[in-house]
């Protein structure tokens, strides 16, 4: 299998409805609300501090994440990663991975940290693998990583 790490402009809705499906079906509703937001404009990700990546294996979209500036703190050196989430049969080979290591290398020339907020304890250990740090001192977080 062969993925392919892209950041995008645009993200088609019906390539997205697997990962809205299962996500819904894992009990999270923030790919939906990624979809609903990206097709009305309320947020496409489009800003000058924002990005969205998407993984494609096969050429079938399994994974979608991104950054933004952090809302919560005020402080224009944090930014947030956003909406990620990775299709169940493609976890645990290296997608989570590629995926946040894209996240972590476009926000860094843009911000001093990256913060995140999760509430599930396989989500923890995952970010904790790749460097976050458990108990953010940033308002609605719960992991944060120094990138400069």
């Amino acid at each position: 299998m062969s993925s392919v790490v892209s950041q995008v402009t645009d993200l088609d809705a019906a390539e997205l409805q697997p990962l809205i499906d299962e996500s819904l079906a894992d009990g999270f509703g923030f790919i939906q609300r990624l979809a609903e937001d990206y097709a009305s404009g309320k947020h496409r990700f489009d800003g000058p501090q924002d990005a969205l990546f998407t993984i494609r294996t096969d050429g079938v979209l399994v994974a979608v994440g991104g950054f933004t500036p952090d809302a919560y703190s005020g402080d224009p050196a944090v930014g947030r990663v956003r909406r990620v989430y990775v299709l169940a049969g493609f976890r645990r080979g290296g997608v989570g991975r590629a995926l946040l290591g894209a996240i972590v290398e476009g926000a860094r020339p843009l911000f001093e940290t990256l913060v995140l907020r999760t509430d599930t304890e396989r989500a923890s250990r995952f970010y904790e693998s790749i460097g976050f740090l458990p108990n953010a001192p940033y308002p609605d977080a719960t992991h944060f990583i120094r990138l400069r």
